[in-house]
């Protein structure tokens, strides 16, 4: 699986106590969530009411990111913070989390040793995206939140839409990965190292 896109249209959203989950990618392949025999996990997700309470994750680590809204969140004994666009937070799934706000978020989940990175970028139409911190990711995936781009990856070119999204298995191979916009695009990338 050097390369895999899941398109708008083919993902599939479930509930959770506090709104819609989507999941984007799961690794291994054959993982499943609700048994939490996953090395990482990507979704997106709405929080729907305005006060919720996190599922309890033991042994994993979080980050989450927004997308719309602005979300207070309360990690009972450690810390609280309110995150707006584009801001993250990465955070013990052991932990106890509250929040209120309602909102959409990304969430980048990862077991073990893996070691994970979410960060956004904005780029303006035409504008090029080419990224030394690439090459220290096993896994990159791409999400555009806005906008159309282009992925030219080891020789090919994969057009990613709104919503759309990317995973590339980068682990065996240092091919340069270039990213063109369209149009103004606003695009989410998650980098994960397997341990």
């Amino acid at each position: 699986m050097p390369a895999k896109i899941l398109r708008k249209h083919e993902q599939t959203a479930s509930k959770w106590a506090g709104g819609t989950t989507t999941q984007l990618a799961i690794f291994p392949e054959n993982a499943d969530y609700s048994k939490r025999n996953f090395l990482f996990r990507i979704s997106t997700a709405t929080v729907e009411t305005e006060e919720s309470e996190f599922t309890n994750l033991p042994g994993v680590s979080r980050i989450i990111m927004i997308l719309d809204g602005t979300l207070w969140l309360n990690h009972e004994g450690h810390y609280s913070k309110t995150l707006q666009k584009f801001d993250t937070d990465l955070f013990d799934g052991s932990w106890k989390t509250s929040s209120k706000g309602k909102v959409t978020d990304f969430n980048l989940m990862t077991t073990g040793l893996a070691t994970r990175k979410l960060f956004s970028i904005i780029l303006q139409p035409n504008q090029i995206f080419k990224e030394p911190l690439f090459n220290q990711f096993g896994f990159i995936g791409f999400y555009p939140l806005c906008g159309e781009i282009e992925v030219e990856y080891a020789g090919q070119k994969f057009h990613i839409g709104k919503n759309d999204f990317m995973l590339i298995n980068h682990e065996n191979d240092f091919s340069q990965i270039v990213v063109k916009a369209h149009e103004y695009s606003e695009i989410v990338i998650s980098g994960i190292v397997l341990g």
